[in-house]
């Protein structure tokens, strides 16, 4: 017996179904070779992203990511489910952790809640990226590679840059990058789902473990999902041999696959009717794919694997690929890596090149389809890995009599320094470029720690103030008005509030929010907006006054708190008229509504919610009621979900609480149980009498969780039990030694 990654010498060659794919023993003389390269790449990333620990505000998607582990680490501590809590801290709050990858976060909030969640985020962030050249070499040696392939994979596979920078490249992770933290946990079970579907082709035993790795992908990260069921759909047809039996392996996988990830895509579906698309982004390249010209320019020209460098890793795939597929009968593991490779490329076109096609992907209109290069990434890595390999055997002037010499030469110690001499130049460019980004990453997190630490005596009692008084959310900025230029070093104040856990107006377009849209229209020097949208604190430097009447509260030589009067999360309006929104067309529609003034004289339109994008009517604006309007005794709890408030009204009336509309909203009016209704631009309602009302709401999440938590395990035992009807199935990691 052996493990998969070849830890312990064995004496015949391995077998997988008829392909050999193991050396003779000689080869694994060389182990020691294979880790030392993979303990160096290692070694490297721990000591140059070590900056990456540094506990400073992020200026990126991360800060939310950040936000969610905190709020997963609350929840748990308090023993509930994430998942159904209301999530009020951005964009009005919304269902965040059901409508958003929500393992990462539960997995790492876990932690947080017996230690600091922030300084465990951080953390995470650090070692997933530091210790993935071992995730790549294990998964290598599972998908049937030699150990100095694997490892020269390993070896290669921090130092990819590429235009887009979404992919697997540290560019799409570090402080100064984008921050996708939530991909990052999706890239250390994505090769392993891949390598283990395809072992489970012809090798039941692996069905198991296959499930298991593309169960946990979609929890993390919803796109890196779809390319670990690519896979499913793939890799059965890459042999033209017991294709029925790969077929019905490919299809109790698939079926164990969906019903154990049952935890996440039953919520998802059930509920994707309340989850707004960006619909600034929905035509552009970052969601419809850049197409087929676009991506095959930039993977032809390097640019794909070496942007603003010499085509190292580009030179090393193309190797891979033209020697790989000529010897693929003993190098099995070509196939799958250069169909995923294809089948991700095809992918990232997106609508672009195939427009109504892109129909037939489950989801497609939540799609960022751009962001499947980094299966061409991951494919690519592997290639440029054997590559490598293969090119030092020639260079050491090794030639094959017979295809099986490929997988069993003997690599002796002239050979051996030959293949480290030869990855040393195809890796000292990108080494040069990548050290001197992440020295760039470095100075500025330091700078950012500077700056903080300058602000925090002024800083510190103002958000202390606002924790403690709580009532409304704050306008520090947006990106539509110039807030980029208040900041805290290089974040601006609206991020650099988030990440404190405040509840914000301005960092738009993080969630799928159905107020998202709209909030990126916030006019600070429109008095109904801050009705609107809650916002009952204006920070501004000091020197700046707000555009609306509004009151000092605290004012010292950098930053003054200003407070909007009358402003509350729950407001109360007549309701006139009737608006058709659906969640494709809400950001187009609250252009003209936030500057037409039914706010104003709160004659807010009562939505009708539709699933096509119909034109809407505005409705008429009346004269405001003889007395006014008047909401006290408000008593709101948003991080629970719920709101208590008296509201004294003259006519029928509607209570409306700043809040993101989603059905798990209840109401109850005078102590009875009252319908719901959604309010423009897409808030919380409810309908009241006139007079005083006492007025209640509450958030009920998606109750289903427990039930669906056991129809996964299902899915997974169904899996388990199925690798066990294989005749040789003796564990789930380990194979059967055994002669051709």
């Amino acid at each position: 017996m052996t493990s998969v990654t070849g830890e312990r010498a064995v004496q015949p060659p391995q077998v997988v179904g008829r392909a050999r794919i193991g050396a003779s023993p000689s080869i694994y003389r060389n182990h020691w070779l294979s880790r030392s390269l993979v303990m160096v790449v290692t070694l490297w990333n721990l000591i140059w992203l070590y900056p990456q620990t540094r506990v400073v505000a992020y200026v990126n998607d991360s800060a939310m990511h950040e936000q969610m582990v905190r709020f997963s680490a609350t929840k748990l501590r308090g023993g509930s489910l994430p998942a159904t809590h209301w999530y009020p801290l951005l964009n009005e709050g919304s269902p965040q952790f059901l409508h958003y990858q929500q393992l990462g976060a539960d997995l790492f909030g876990s932690l947080g809640a017996v230690t600091n969640p922030t300084t465990t985020f951080h953390w995470s962030s650090y070692l997933l990226l530091a210790l993935w050249p071992i995730v790549i070499y294990l998964a290598g040696r599972m998908l049937g590679m030699p150990p100095l392939a694997a490892a020269c994979s390993a070896a290669i596979s921090p130092f990819l840059v590429s235009i887009p920078g979404v992919g697997y490249e540290q560019k799409a992770y570090v402080w100064i990058g984008f921050g996708l933290w939530a991909q990052l946990c999706a890239s250390w079970t994505l090769p392993f789902a891949w390598a283990a579907t395809w072992r489970s082709m012809d090798d039941r035993r692996w069905l198991a473990p296959a499930s298991l790795f593309i169960v946990l992908t979609i929890g993390f990260h919803f796109e890196t999902g779809y390319l670990a069921v690519a896979g499913i759909l793939t890799m059965p047809w890459l042999e033209g041999r017991n294709v029925g039996s790969r077929l019905r392996n490919a299809l109790v996988l698939l079926l164990a696959s969906l019903i154990g990830s049952s935890w996440v895509t039953i919520p998802l579906v059930m509920n994707a009717r309340w989850a707004a698309i960006n619909s600034y982004l929905a035509r552009t390249g970052l969601v419809r794919g850049y197409g087929a010209r676009q991506d095959l320019s930039w993977l032809l020209s390097g640019k794909t694997f070496d942007d603003g460098r010499l085509p190292v890793v580009t030179c090393g795939v193309a190797v891979g690929l033209v020697i790989g597929l000529s010897l693929f009968r003993r190098f099995p593991g070509v196939r799958p890596m250069a169909a995923m490779l294809a089948v991700s490329l095809v992918l990232s076109f997106g609508a672009t090149t195939w427009g109504p096609l892109v129909d037939v992907i489950p989801g497609h209109t939540d799609i960022f389809f751009r962001r499947f290069l980094m299966g061409v990434d991951l494919a690519g890595i592997y290639l440029a890995g054997l590559g490598v390999y293969f090119a030092a055997t020639i260079a050491v002037g090794w030639r094959a009599n017979r295809q099986s010499e490929w997988s069993t030469a003997r690599l002796d110690s002239r050979r051996s320094l030959t293949l480290v001499v030869l990855l040393a130049l195809v890796l000292v460019p990108a080494a040069s470029e990548l050290a001197h980004y992440d020295s760039q990453n470095a100075s500025f997190i330091g700078r950012q720690f500077v700056a903080e630490r300058a602000a925090d005596p002024d800083l510190r009692p103002i958000t202390e103030y606002i924790s403690r008084h709580d009532g409304g959310r704050v306008f520090a900025g947006s990106p539509l008005t110039g807030g980029g230029s208040f900041a805290v070093g290089f974040v601006p104040m609206y991020e650099f509030l988030a990440n404190q856990d405040i509840d914000t107006v301005g960092f738009t377009m993080r969630t799928a929010s159905l107020m998202s849209q709209p909030e990126n229209y916030f006019d600070p020097s429109n008095p109904s907006d801050y009705e609107l949208f809650g916002v009952r604190y204006v920070l501004l430097p000091t020197g700046r006054e707000p555009k609306v009447r509004a009151k000092r509260i605290i004012a010292n030589s950098k930053y003054t708190l200003w407070t909007v009067p009358g402003v509350q999360y729950l407001d109360v309006v007549r309701g006139d008229g009737t608006l058709h929104e659906s969640r494709f067309n809400i950001g187009a529609f609250s252009i003209p509504l936030l500057k037409s003034r039914l706010f104003g004289h709160h004659a807010d339109p009562v939505v009708v919610w539709t699933a096509s994008h119909d034109g809407y009517h505005l409705g008429t604006v009346r004269r405001p009621t003889a007395r006014p309007i008047r909401v006290s005794r408000v008593s709101a709890d948003l991080t629970d979900g719920s709101l208590a408030a008296q509201a004294d009204t003259a006519d029928p009336s509607i209570a409306v609480l700043s809040a993101s509309y989603d059905p798990g909203w209840h109401a109850w009016v005078n102590g009875h149980s009252e319908p719901v209704v959604s309010v423009a631009p897409a808030l919380v309602g409810v309908r009241i009498p006139a007079g005083t009302s006492v007025v209640r709401f509450e958030y009920q999440g998606f109750r289903w969780y427990p039930e669906l938590a056991v129809l996964s395990l299902m899915g997974l035992v169904f899996a388990f039990l199925s690798s066990r009807r294989d005749p040789r199935a003796r564990g789930l990691l380990t194979v059967r030694v055994s002669k051709r």
